[in-house]
């Protein structure tokens, strides 16, 4: 992962863990008083973010004529080329306005389908962190593919998480000739899908999945992280407590108690 990448995300330490997950810190009172104070300012100075989203739309936009008069090999180089400028800056302004309209621009020869502004602005306000509500018929679907596209290429495995199979579905394959013209491989989560298959679609860049079943799988994976360590610390007690009978020390174990009404004896 792109070390340019965490950076701009502050990422400064990951949680031991099986997984890239960044480290929680607990919230002290100073912590939620600064938080209250955030939220606050973020509400008043929200028509001056609403306004930096339609200037980089409008930069977006004005990419527009010159990509539409490449050809397409000319339009994959300009892609490997955005790829490697997002592993090196991270989500720099520049290399993310030159990913987005060639995003848009691919969107259109391939799905037939163009974003409009608004889009735009949402697929930017999502790659910043924010949270974008769009109401039904502005295009989540065609919005999503944006940010996803440019934080795959900066190197971070990405999931794009919906509420139910069909739409995952739906989506995935709707998107996968996008994907494709990055050279980025998309993989599906579903409820029917043996644990092999779920193992080999989280591997893929861009992942599709519902909302339930990413947090089981997340879960599952740690109970199986658990019963790993805790075989590996069962297997050193049994090793420890051959040592301790062939030494003619007395054992504790719980077999060993039952055998004796008085005191335990060896194994």
């Amino acid at each position: 992962m792109s070390r340019a990448l965490l950076e701009g995300w502050r990422v400064r330490d990951f949680a031991a863990s099986l997984y890239a997950e960044r480290r929680d810190l607990k919230d002290g009172r100073l912590d939620r008083l600064l938080g209250r104070l955030r939220g606050r300012w973020a509400q008043r100075a929200a028509p001056l973010r609403r306004r930096r989203l339609q200037q980089f739309a409008e930069r977006v936009a004005a990419r527009a004529a010159e990509l539409s008069a490449l050809e397409t090999e000319h339009l994959r180089d300009r892609a490997t080329a955005v790829r490697t400028a997002l592993q090196v800056q991270g989500l720099a302004d520049a290399p993310v306005v030159e990913c987005f309209a060639l995003v848009r621009e691919v969107c259109s020869r391939l799905l037939g389908l163009r974003h409009y502004p608004v889009q735009l602005m949402g697929g930017y306000a999502m790659l910043r962190g924010a949270l974008a509500e769009m109401p039904t018929g502005e295009g989540k679907t065609l919005t999503a593919v944006l940010p996803a596209v440019t934080v795959a290429l900066a190197g971070a495995p990405v999931h794009v998480i919906t509420v139910n199979d069909y739409l995952a579905s739906r989506d995935a394959a709707y998107l996968a000739p996008v994907y494709e013209f990055f050279a980025l491989r998309v993989g599906l989560i579903v409820p029917e899908q043996t644990p092999a298959q779920r193992v080999q679609a989280y591997g893929c860049d861009v992942t599709y999945c519902v909302n339930k079943d990413l947090v089981f799988d997340y879960l599952r994976d740690r109970l199986a992280r658990k019963r790993a360590r805790g075989g590996a610390c069962a297997v050193l007690d049994d090793w420890l407590a051959g040592r301790a009978a062939r030494r003619g020390r007395h054992c504790f174990c719980a077999a060993c108690i039952s055998r004796s009404s008085t005191r335990p004896t060896a194994c």
